[in-house]
């Protein structure tokens, strides 16, 4: 249930926080150190100034310091190396004012679309409710949200809601369960009850209708025919599972009926508490029940015997594929709650809820937890179980359980079909002295167990908690684990952080929701407010960015203070951090950095005044004290760098010389003994040459001889074949003649015979033309004259040609 009351937040004003000063060598009242450096020593000198600049010398004033002589450290992984990555942390709620109180989350994602995902918790003070179900969904994996819907009430009455469940079937179908609170009329008088309310959404959780409302006055009714006067009846804690068996949807609402009575029979007071159910096999069309899967009566008499109240609570119930029904509650047994051992029991039924078996213990609690957390919040329900089904039928259950040293370890019980017998709970927490915290599982479709919850980790106060995630394979027995978180809660103030936490997986993909308390420390305006606040964050399996710790300037004056520019990046979103330098802390409660919902900060922060030599910063969560990142910061001595500076000038400018001259000489050797090969080679290679030439000498002598007696040859050959060309030539040239006289005569007659039959055809011509001008009229006289001067003209021209022809072939 929400709590309606919660502690004022502490109220912190700046001005007033004092601590002892906590750099060790610290020197008290150091005056005015203008020109001072930190001793051989290496001790860290600090003070703060106003208005202090870099490289100014300043008095030194008290030191404020938030923690006196702290050592920042790293947290030391209790489970040996995280194998599985979460991303970075989202904040799904929304604050209704300055400060937010949202707990107790539930979470399902469509298990045919792992984008889709749904989720609900409490939300103090939203739509004016004391405590609201705040319901928040996503279409993109989680990486935006909408919300929240502000569920209804049952009753106009109704004045606040609690404990929402969530459930989804696929196809955008979700189903919720919560508490409708107020005032119900008994015949004992007015008392504070509750209804449970269903309450199913179509569209992915962006739209809701009630299907079913259970009300406690069936319960006031058996009272009364029991002849039990009923004083008051809640009916607390419900839960919900859903599954698509055969077509429809098979849903069901677990929770625990509560009454107290007197019995006017037997005389004495009744306290009754059964563990109860209803199932709708339609997706919420009709349903079946109420039906008692477990009940314990406790009596005023009873007790009188020195026996304790038995509690029978949280309830969670597991649709498996077959249809069957699984139901898993806490037992506290009769030594009493909270009082020595309990147990984790199981119901099944096979008729959709008409019917169950008998309860058998699946675990025992050797040892019960206490009900409030070394920190203080609320953690009983740590033991209250988280149930569900594998495909192959085998069924898991996650609980918590304190131990020998441990005020709290997380364990997972199972039951397979072929064994039929619970296995020995297997401790899947680890870290000795540790608190681990409210466990809760999932089966994917695969058949592998994912299990969450809250663990304090190396925390010997118990003052902050991470979510750790593990997951059982169940074929091999191996377990990974991860660390969901990526910044620590601190819950000094928080007394109320819900009853649960939640996971969800599906398709590979695992979703995890928790009540984070690092905004439990928040700066508004000038002041600082530590305690009460809380929120609603949620990651899924995937890589998270690395911490970017930037320092300007790194490299600093030694002896002296100086301001320095400190940006964040990738780091944890509203995370509060602390400055420390190997391991001291710098910071004062003014001057915590506090990143936004990126992860980002930017701030001015004074570095104390050091010895000379590199130093490492870090970044402190305050959360925790563990260490989120680093960076080298170089202190130099300015008078002493220079100096130094200038005799490595001089150092290397003379080592730049002496390599230099040391180069040229081994050059010039080495050329010298390459002149001396050479003169050597060459001597040699003369006295070679002068032979080759005598030799050369010879057959030049020899050679000339021969061409004489060669060329004296040529030229007789020659004038020989001289001789007979030209007898030749001259045979062959009268032949040719000869010939072509012969030509030529035949060439004449044939000419002279053509030329005489053109000449009779020009006089026939000239005939018919000296006919034809006579018919022809007198200016046609002229063109006739012309015409024949023409032809004339051309028959001459053509025999002029015949003869240059005739001419040309006697000349050859």
């Amino acid at each position: 249930m929400g709590i309606l009351s919660r502690i004022a937040p502490l109220l912190i004003l700046l001005a007033v926080i004092a601590a002892p000063p906590a750099l060790a060598g610290y020197q008290g009242d150091l005056g005015n150190y203008s020109g001072q450096i930190a001793g051989p020593s290496g001790n860290f000198y600090y003070s703060v100034g106003v208005g202090m600049t870099a490289g100014e010398p300043s008095p030194a004033l008290n030191d404020n310091l938030l923690v006196s002589s702290t050592v920042a450290y790293s947290i030391n992984d209790p489970y040996d190396s995280f194998t599985m990555s979460f991303t970075r942390n989202h904040k799904v709620s929304v604050e209704s004012g300055i400060f937010g109180y949202e707990h107790e989350p539930s979470i399902a994602v469509d298990p045919g679309n792992p984008d889709n995902v749904v989720v609900a918790s409490h939300h103090e003070r939203l739509a004016g409710l004391p405590n609201a179900i705040g319901v928040y969904y996503s279409m993109d994996g989680g990486a935006t949200w909408a919300g929240p819907l502000v569920m209804p009430l049952a009753q106009e009455g109704d004045i606040y809601h609690s404990d929402p469940a969530l459930a989804s079937t696929g196809d955008g179908v979700f189903y919720l369960a919560y508490m409708s609170i107020g005032p119900r009329e008994t015949p004992g008088g007015y008392y504070l009850s509750a209804s449970i309310v269903v309450a199913k959404s179509v569209d992915g959780g962006a739209s809701w209708s009630i299907i079913h409302v259970i009300e406690p006055d069936y319960l006031i009714d058996e009272m009364n025919q029991s002849g039990i006067i009923p004083f008051s009846v809640m009916l607390d804690k419900p839960y919900i599972s859903a599954a698509r068996v055969g077509g429809s949807d098979v849903v069901v609402v677990t929770y625990t009926a509560i009454a107290d009575g007197y019995d006017t029979i037997n005389g004495f007071s009744t306290t009754i508490l059964r563990i109860t159910a209803v199932v709708s096999p339609d997706g919420g069309s009709t349903w079946i029940g109420p039906s008692t899967v477990a009940e314990a009566v406790n009596t005023s008499e009873g007790m009188r015997f020195g026996g304790g109240i038995q509690v029978l609570q949280g309830s969670n119930p597991a649709v498996s594929p077959d249809g069957s029904i699984y139901v898993a509650y806490y037992d506290s047994l009769s030594d009493g709650y909270l009082e020595g051992k309990a147990a984790i029991m199981v119901s099944v039924s096979q008729d959709l809820g008409q019917t169950w078996s008998k309860p058998e213990q699946a675990a025992v609690i050797e040892r019960e937890m206490d009900y409030y957390s070394p920190s203080g919040f609320r953690m009983a329900a740590s033991m209250f179980p988280s149930i569900d089904v594998s495909p192959d039928g085998t069924i898991y259950v996650a609980y918590a359980s304190a131990g020998q040293d441990d005020p709290g370890d997380v364990f997972l019980v199972y039951k397979t079909p072929e064994s039929q017998v619970w296995e020995e709970p297997l401790m899947i927490s680890r870290g000795e002295g540790s608190l681990q915290f409210f466990p809760w599982l999932d089966v994917d479709e695969s058949g592998r167990v994912h299990v969450i919850w809250g663990d304090t980790m190396n925390d010997p106060s118990h003052m902050s908690y991470h979510v750790i995630y593990a997951t059982f394979d169940p074929a091999s027995g191996s377990i990974e684990y991860g660390q969901v978180t990526d910044y620590a809660s601190f819950a000094l103030g928080v007394f109320f952080i819900g009853d649960y936490f939640n996971v969800a997986a599906s398709q590979g993909q695992v979703y995890a929701v928790w009540t984070d308390a690092r905004m439990s420390i928040k700066k508004v305006g000038s002041l600082i407010y530590i305690g009460g606040d809380t929120s609603i964050f949620y990651a899924k399996l995937g890589e998270r960015p690395q911490p970017r710790l930037i320092v300007a300037p790194e490299e600093l004056e030694a002896g002296r203070a100086a301001i320095a520019s400190i940006q964040l990046e990738d780091f944890p979103s509203y995370g509060v951090y602390m400055l420390s330098i190997e391991g001291v802390s710098l910071t004062r409660i003014d001057s915590l950095i506090f990143t936004d919902e990126l992860g980002r900060a930017v701030q001015k922060t004074i570095l104390p005044p050091l010895a000379s030599g590199s130093y490492s910063l870090q970044l402190v969560a305050f959360s925790d004290s563990s260490i989120h990142a680093e960076k080298e910061v170089t202190y130099i001595d300015v008078v002493l760098g220079a100096v130094d500076a200038s005799r490595q000038e001089i150092l290397e400018s003379v080592r730049e010389t002496a390599m230099s001259t040391g180069s040229a000489l081994e050059s010039l050797e080495t050329r010298m003994a390459s002149l001396e090969e050479i003169a050597r080679q060459n001597s040699q290679d003369i006295g070679e040459i002068k032979g080759s030439l005598d030799d050369v000498s010879a057959s030049v002598d020899t050679l000339s001889s021969r061409l004489g007696d060669i060329e004296s040859s040529i030229n007789s050959k020659i004038d020989a074949a001289s001789e007979d060309i030209k007898n030749e030539v001259r045979s062959e040239g009268e032949k040719t003649r000869s010939t072509v006289n012969s030509m030529l005569g035949e060439i004449e007659s044939l000419i002279n015979e053509k030329t005489s039959g053109i000449m009779g055809a020009i006089e026939d011509l000239g005939t018919s033309i000296q006919k034809g001008v006579e018919e022809a009229k007198g200016d046609a006289e002229t063109a006739v004259s012309r015409g024949n001067m023409a032809i004339g003209l051309s028959v001459l021209a053509l025999l002029a040609g015949l003869g240059g022809v005739v001419l040309a072939f006697r000349k050859a």
